[in-house]
Order: structure tokens, then sequence, then C-alpha cells
């Protein structure tokens, strides 16, 4: 039997739960004493620029135009820096721990 398409509000809450679940595994594998310094230091600079960032804005499309397209660039660049950093980041963990802590957490290995 062929599943009914989710509705609009069941897609948010699905990637939302998805989004949290690899936050909670990218905290879990940042405090495991068993994952390098280098992927650590990766992610943290990138936390950092993601801050800087949002401090000092390189505007692509300054604010002064069209006010929500300014800021809507300024989310999409943060957003990007982080989501880099965080495919990085769990490329460069052990396979072993990054493979544990997804079975804990319930994420589909992919």
């Amino acid at each position: 039997m062929p599943r009914k398409p989710l509705s609009g509000v069941a897609v948010m809450i699905s990637v939302v739960s998805y989004l949290l679940k690899i936050v909670s595994l990218c905290v879990s594998l940042f405090s495991d004493r068993r994952v390098p310094a280098f992927p650590k230091l990766i992610l943290l600079f990138a936390l950092l620029c993601i801050a800087a960032y949002i401090v000092i804005p390189i505007d692509v499309l300054p604010e002064v135009f069209i006010p929500w397209i300014g800021l809507l660039d300024d989310i999409t660049i943060a957003s990007l820096i982080g989501l880099c950093a965080i495919g990085l980041f769990l490329r460069l963990c052990p396979k072993d721990v990054l493979k544990e802590y997804a079975i804990q957490l319930g994420i589909d290995e992919q």
C-alpha cells in the first residue's frame, strides 16, 4: 500500500526533528575523546566565522534596497557555512564512533 504524502506542517516537523538529531550528534561527537582535535577545530572555526558574520555581515544584498531580502542573504550565508562545517566534521570523525552515536540517536545511516 503506497504511503500518503505528508502535509507541509508534517514535513517541517520532520525536518526540524532531523536537524535537532544532527545537532545532538555533533555535540556528542564533539565531547567524545575518541574524535581527533582537527575535526573539532573545523567546527569551532565555522562557529566563529558565523558569529563574526552575524556581528559584521558582508552584505551581498544590502538591507537598504529590499529589507527582508538583505536578511535572507545573511541567513543563507550563515547556514551554508554551518552546513559545510557540519558535513566536513562528520566526514572527518572516526566512522565507528559516528556509527555508535547515530545508532543511539536513531539516525539512519546514509
